[in-house]
This record gives C-alpha cells, structure tokens and sequence, in this order.
C-alpha cells in the first residue's frame, strides 16, 4: 500500500498552521488519531461510511491512548535545508530504470539532461524528486507502494539515491529530505497542462484550478474523504440502556402476567363449579377429575370402560334352520329330475342334433355363396332341390329336439350351481357347529365345490350329491341340536352387544366431560406457570442484570466521549476545509507583479491587447484569476475564459516561476517542461529562464526530449569561455542493455569545434564553426534589434532557398557601421574581419564552406587559419553576451 508521504507532508502543514491554544482538547485528540493512522484513514474515503466506520474503530482502539498535544512535526531539516545553494550530484542505483550505479555530478549552475522518450530522463528526475521530498507524486497518485515503485524489475533491488549539495559555505553536504523547503522547486508539465485545461473541466474543479497548479489535488481529494457528519456512524446512544430499558418493559409485563393470570385463576374456580354440577354425577370438581381420569394407584371411569369395550363381543351365527336346510335339500333334488328327464328325451334324439347343426350351417353359407349347393357346388338353378331352403325348412322340422337341448343344458347349469352354493353353505354350517361343538358326520365331496362341471361327468356327479343328501339327512338330530345352540348363542351375544353400546355411550359423554375437565386444568397449570415464571423474573431481575447496569455506567462515559470527539470533528473539518480553500490563496499571495512580469516576457512582442497590464490572483476562495490587457487597461476580465490554452499554460509556467522567486528557492527542477507549451512560447520561456536575472541566478535543471530545444540553449545562451563553469549536458542514449546509459557532452558548436580542433579534425571544426557563425549572426541581429531601429536587406538565390550566410553578415556588418555605435564596435570589427577578407582573399571563406560540404581529392585545411577562425567566433561570442 503507498504511504501517502505527499498528503502526510501537506497535513502536516496544516498542523504546523494551527495554534494549540485555539483547540479544544479533542479536537488535538483527533489530528493525532490522523496522524498515527495516516495510511489507514487516507486509504479510504467517503463511500458506504468508510472512513467515518474507520474513525469509530480507532477511537474505540486508542482511546486512552490519544496524546492531548499536537504532534511534534517540525522539520528537523529546516535550517539545514535553507542553507543549501545548489545541488552537487546525486548517484543512483536499482532505481526504475538504473540498474547499475551512475553518477552525476550537477555542480554547475545550469544543467541540461537530453534523451529520447525511454531513455531514463522520467527516473532521474524522480530520483532527485524521491531525494528531496521523501516520496514520488505519481506512485502516490498511482497509490503504489513507493518501494515497489523505484525497484529496478532487473535486480529487483530498490536503494535510496544518495544527493549531495552546496551550502552557503561552500561545503558539500548531504541534502536531507524536506518537502516543505523543496516541493515548489519543481515544475510538471502535467500541472501546467491540467492547469490550461480549465474550459473542460466541471464548476467544482475549476474553483480548484490553483489546487491543480500547485499540485494539491490529492490533499483537497483527503480532505473531501472526510464526511459531513459522522453522528451516524459514531454511536452516541447507549444500546445497552436500551436493552436493558427492553429489560424493565419485559419486568413490567411480568407483573402484569401475575396480575391477569391470578384473576385468570379466580375466573376458572367458578368454571369448575359449573363443570361439576352439569356432570350430574353429585361430585366436587376434584372427585369428578379422579373418577374419570383417575391417578396412579386408581384407573378412571374412561379407562374402566375402555378395558370393558376391549372384551370379546361374542359371535352372531346367521346360519338357516335344519328345516329350510333340508328344503333346500328338496329343490336340488327336483332339479336333478328335472334333469335327468330332458337328458333321457335327449338321449333318445340325439341322432337329430347332428342334422340340426348341419341345417345351420348350410345355412350360414348362403349369404357368401347363395349362386351354387355349399357341399356339391351345384348351381342352384341345377339342383333338384334348392339347399338353402330345404336347409330352413328341416329346422323348423328339428325344432323340437333343439329346445329338449337346451332344456337340459339349463337344468345342469342350474344343478351344478345350486350344489356349488349349497356345499360351501354346509361347510361353513359344519364349521359353525364345530364351534358350538357339536358334531356333524357328513363331509362334502371334493367336486361338488367346483363351480363348473363338464354333463360328461353327470353320473359321479349326481351319485355324490344324493350321497351327500342322504348323510345330511342321517344327521337331523345333531342339526337340530345345531340349531338350538345357535339361537342360545346368538340371544347371548345380542345381550353383550347392547351392553357394550350402553358403554360407548358413557364413554362418549365422559371423553366429553373429560376434555373440558383437561383444558381447564391445562388452564389453570398454564397460568400458574406464568405466574411462577413472573414471581422468579421479578425475584432475580437485579442479580441477573447487575452486570448490564454496571457496563452502562461505563459506557455512559464512553459515550459522552464520542458526544465530544463528533463535536471536535465538525470543528476540525471546518478547519481543514478552511484551510483547503485558502491553502492555494496564501500560496498566490503577492505574486501578481512577478507573474505578470514572467507572463508579458514569455508574450514580448505581442500586441499590446494580449499583453498584460494587471493581473490579480484570488484571494478569496471562489474568486477568479482576473486580467486587463494594456490596450484596455480599465476593462477586467477573467483569464482563464479570455486566454487561449498557449496562454493559459504560459500563465501557469508564470505563477509556478513567481513563487520559486518569491520562497528563494535555491534551484528548480524542470522535467521536460518543453512538452507543456507550444513552438510560440519555448523560445521566450527560454530566454526568461536563462536571461532573466531574478530566475537565472537560480541553479536551473532541465531534461528533454528536444535535441533543438537543448542546442538553442547550449549555443544562444552560453559562451564558449563560460560554459564549463556554467553548464553541463548528459546525453541519455538509448536502451540497449538493462540500465540507463549517459555520456557527458555538448550540444554547442564552439565547444565542438573546440574538440574537433583538439583532435585535428579541421573540417569538423569548420563544419561548427559556420553553424556557429549562422547562430551567431542571428543573436547579433536580434541583439541589435532589441536596442536600435535596425533592419537589414540581402538577397536570396530562389524563392524556397535560404539567404546566403555571407549575405546576411554582409548586411550586418553595412548596417551596423551605418549606425555609428561604440557598443557594437568590437562585434563590427570581427564581421569586417569575415567579409574584408572575401575581398581580397576568399580563402576563409572557402574554409566555412567547404568544412561544410564533401569534396574530394581537396588540399588539407591550413591549421593556423582554423584556428584563427575559431577565436574570432569565440570573440564574437564573447563580445556578443556582454550586450545582456
């Protein structure tokens, strides 16, 4: 998790801001709280309550632990810290992108860093930023942890980098971390740029548009963290008074349950009165209880009864008389007459049933073949009589022995069931008997219990059944006896039955009588119960809740502190509101003239209704940054609607610049600020860095990815004979290996020259001479501009082609002796030197041009010449920079 050092630090001013006396003892309580658990309360914000349900939790944890004294946050640093002058070097080591150690010694007052986009400009700047103020603005807006961020993923090592300075001595020292003494010693295009972008942005954020600038957009974001109000989520009321005033409303109840159910009581003696006189049983409630529900030792009327009712009820024998027995006996005997009658007939005709069969079939063809005899297939119109009809009149002859057929067959349907029924009948008879013992000798055959049987075996059939009459009828008498005993059997049962009705009756009314005895016993029980329950709640209501009480005294005081910590809140969240909105204020204060300055020196030369005549910063949070222009210096208005983005971003490079001046910073730190603003302004930025002496006597370091931006600076900006006392160029080349790689070098013409000479690389030596002389010719003219009426004419080959370099310091060196000024006299002469000599020898000449251009199979360049020509352009150089 990222340590916040950049809000940490910010909060800490706003500590240091306020006066121990002003605050109550809370109030300190709760910045302390803060500052111990800064990670923690910074981590989270207002959302579902966070950091109001977090604050609740650290009080709770550190109550009594709170100090009542601000924190003790003076930078130790301080003196220390104002005295460094300048930054001496800094080595750094497994830090982003450094994997192996580089050092570099930053001990000259300007110092340029050029590189392309990756090649480490990003991680040297923030390991002087790390250095300096203790923590990296883009890991804690990242919210990365700072150790996490500056490991190096090669060695997968991080080191703190090691930075030294000059004090006001002249002794190097190690700078020791203090954001208060150094925040505002750098500047971020990101800033800037956010800064310009003011028409985008919402109503709330453009009331913060300094907050931006000066890069206090994560504070503003911490303290917005804090919610309104925290009563919510602070308790302030005691919840175990509430439970314990749930506790006193249940006590009550209880009491008021002895009452009801001690009347309730009452209500159910008379409810037994009532129940014991509609009983009719002439008993008390409690004789009526025990004699129907019993107890231990005695059963109950209910459960007598029950064992009663339990007893064998006796048999019911519905079995017919011997006498309609032997009736039945009678007609099964005159259906096997019967039988036996239309069987002899039958026998006698039997001879005829076969014709009838035939005659029906004969018959039954008719319908599929009626053309022609069924047996012979003779035509019927051949035949001597038609089959068909001769077919229906023998039927209607065999009539007769059809229906003496039939006949029999119903005459042995009807024997063989009626013997079927008869026999099962007289086996349960036999087994009734058996019962009542009383012994009857005739077994029933085993076919006369089949309920079919086949006329092919009438014979054994019907001999078994006059058998089985004929025993039947042998055993009248134990059938008669058989009968008395059924009719004394079934008179006794009939008794028992009727007494046992008698009994469920009873039974009925006291089951009835008994539900009403147990409800109200039930009642009664339920009641005392309440009220024994109540007695004992009331008995051990403060025993039981003594230690309740004793925690709601203790809470009591807790309570009244969180009262006072909501209260110390609201007043603190005033304050660091309050200080919010006029922390970017106080850091604008009187810088008016000093931005209005920087900004019409970075805008010189534009019309006067874009340059600005007054300039008033806010003072008041809400106010705007307002401007008059010098063509309308009476008519104000608001900068950040009338200017355009260019200007907007030039104004917030002003006001950042206006307050290193204002804090005496001892040097400011640009990390490719050229990114920020556009091609219009970086060549007046430039110059106001380097030319203005309020802003130049400051160290000054400044990466970039623009090889231009750092040529124009080497070369218009320094001579050759100050430059090593006064800058210093690394190069960052590109990555080709696993660290960043730097050499020190020079981007300026003269001291490239100068080394070329060094080597005996004469035409690499006029190569920069004559780019030397083009800029220095440039810079004279523009010199000159500033301080004359001064305007030159010379002539161009073609429309698309450049003037001539001898051209224009020909014109230079006319115009310059035209105006008969002693200032310009030394460069004058030296122009003369160059194009007196084209005259009456083009030999020098030829040298800057040829350097120039390939040409081969050429003499050697004449050293002494070379040389010559190189110090008149230091000379120039020289003359041309007393002219600031």
């Amino acid at each position: 998790m990222t340590s916040f050092n950049k809000i940490k630090s910010q909060y800490n001013q706003f500590i240091r801001t306020l006066n121990p006396d002003e605050l109550t003892p809370y109030e300190i309580k709760l910045i302390n709280l803060i500052s111990d658990n800064f990670v923690s309360v910074a981590s989270v914000g207002t959302a579902a309550g966070k950091r109001a349900l977090l604050l609740n939790d650290l009080i709770n944890q550190n109550r009594d632990k709170l100090s009542k004294s601000l924190p003790k946050i003076e930078d130790e640093t301080k003196a220390s810290t104002n005295d460094i002058t300048r930054i001496n070097s800094i080595e750094i080591e497994n830090f982003r992108g450094f994997a192996s150690k580089e050092l570099f010694n930053l001990d000259k007052p300007k110092v340029l860093v050029y590189g392309p986009n990756g090649s480490g400009k990003t991680s040297f700047c923030e390991a002087l930023e790390y250095s300096l103020l203790g923590y990296l603005s883009e890991a804690d807006a990242k919210r990365i942890d700072v150790k996490q961020y500056i490991t190096n993923l090669h060695t997968a090592k991080s080191s703190q980098p090691v930075l030294t300075g000059a004090n006001s001595k002249g002794e190097i020292v190690d700078i020791k971390v203090s954001p208060d003494s150094y925040y505002f010693c750098f500047i971020e295009k990101n800033r800037i740029i956010d800064f310009a972008r003011y028409s985008s942005k919402t109503q709330g954020q453009q009331e913060n548009l300094l907050a931006t600038l000066f890069g206090l957009d994560e504070f503003n974001s911490f303290i917005n963290g804090f919610t309104e109000n925290i009563s919510g989520k602070i308790p302030v009321e005691s919840l175990k008074q509430k439970e314990l005033d749930g506790k006193f409303q249940e006590l009550t109840g209880q009491k008021q349950n002895i009452e009801s159910s001690t009347e309730k009581k009452s209500e159910f003696e008379g409810q037994k009165k009532s129940i014991a006189e509609n009983s009719k049983l002439n008993k008390t409630f409690d004789e009526l209880d025990l004699y129907i529900n019993g107890n231990q030792d005695v059963k109950g009327r209910i459960e007598l009864i029950g064992d009663e009712l339990q007893k064998p009820k006796g048999k019911l024998f519905n079995h017919t008389t011997t006498s309609e027995l032997l009736e039945s006996v009678s007609k099964i005997e005159k259906t096997i007459t019967l039988f036996e009658e239309n069987n002899t007939k039958f026998e006698q005709e039997k001879d005829k049933v076969s014709f009838v069969e035939i005659f029906k079939l004969v018959q039954n063809f008719e319908e599929t073949i009626s053309d022609k005899c069924p047996v012979c297939e003779t035509p019927i119109e051949q035949t001597k009589v038609n089959p068909y009809n001769n077919a229906r009149v023998k039927l209607k002859e065999l009539k007769g022995i059809a229906k003496i057929q039939q006949d029999r067959d119903n005459a042995w349907s009807k024997l063989v069931s009626d013997v079927y029924s008869f026999s099962n009948d007289f086996e349960s008879r036999k087994k009734s008997a058996s019962e009542l013992q009383v012994q009857v000798n005739v077994e029933v055959p085993e076919q006369l219990k089949d309920f079919q049987k086949e006329k092919s075996e009438q014979k054994d059939y019907i001999q078994d059944v006059k058998r089985l009459f004929a025993n039947i009828k042998s055993q009248k008498d134990s059938l008669l006896v058989f009968d008395q005993k059924t009719k004394d059997s079934n008179t006794n049962t009939n008794k028992h039955l009727e007494n046992q009705k008698v009994l469920e009756n009873e039974k009925t009314a006291l089951t009835k009588l008994k539900k009403e005895i147990d409800g109200l016993k039930s009642s009664i029980k339920s009641h005392q119960e309440i009220i024994n329950t109540a007695k004992k709640a009331v008995a051990d209501f403060d025993t039981k809740n003594k230690a309740l009480i004793d925690d709601i005294a203790k809470e009591k005081i807790i309570l009244e502190d969180n009262k006072k910590f909501i209260e110390a809140y609201s007043t603190l969240l005033q304050k660091l509101n309050k200080y919010k909105r006029e922390l970017p204020l106080s850091l604008v204060e009187n810088l008016n003239e000093l931005t209005k300055e920087f900004y019409n020196f970075i805008n010189r030369g534009d019309s006067k209704f874009e340059l600005i005549e007054q300039i008033v910063l806010p003072s008041n949070a809400g106010d705007r940054v307002k401007v008059s222009f010098q063509d309308k210096p009476e008519v104000e208005l608001d900068a950040m609607h009338i200017l355009s983005e260019g200007h907007t971003r030039c104004l917030g490079l002003s006001i950042l610049l206006a307050k290193v001046v204002q804090d005496k910073l001892p040097f400011i730190i640009f990390d490719d600020i050229v990114n920020a603003i556009d091609d219009d302004h970086r060549g007046r930025i430039r110059e106001l860095l380097f030319d203005n002496p309020v802003i130049n006597k400051r160290q000054i370091i400044i990466t970039s990815h623009s090889e231009e931006y750092i040529k124009d600076i080497e070369n218009i900006h320094f001579t050759k004979k100050g430059y090593k006392d006064e800058c210093k160029l690394y190069t960052f080349l590109k990555p080709i290996s696993k660290t960043v790689r730097k050499i020190e070098t020079t981007k300026k013409y003269l001291n490239k020259a100068s080394e070329h000479i060094e080597e005996h690389s004469y035409r690499d030596c006029l190569m920069e001479c004559r780019r030397a002389l083009e800029n220095l010719s440039n810079d004279l003219w523009r010199r000159a501009s500033k301080k004359y009426v001064f305007q030159i004419s010379y002539k161009v080959r073609a429309p698309y082609l450049p003037p001539d370099l001898m051209g224009i310091v020909t014109s230079l060196r006319k115009e310059l002796t035209a105006l008969k000024v002693s200032d310009f006299e030394e460069s004058l002469n030296i122009l003369t030197w160059f194009t007196g000599l084209k005259t009456s020898n083009n030999q020098i000449w030829n040298y800057l041009n040829k350097g120039t251009h390939e040409e081969s199979d050429r003499d050697d360049f004449d050293s002494l010449i070379v040389e010559e020509v190189l110090n008149n352009l230091i000379q120039l150089e020289t003359e041309l920079h007393k002219q600031k």
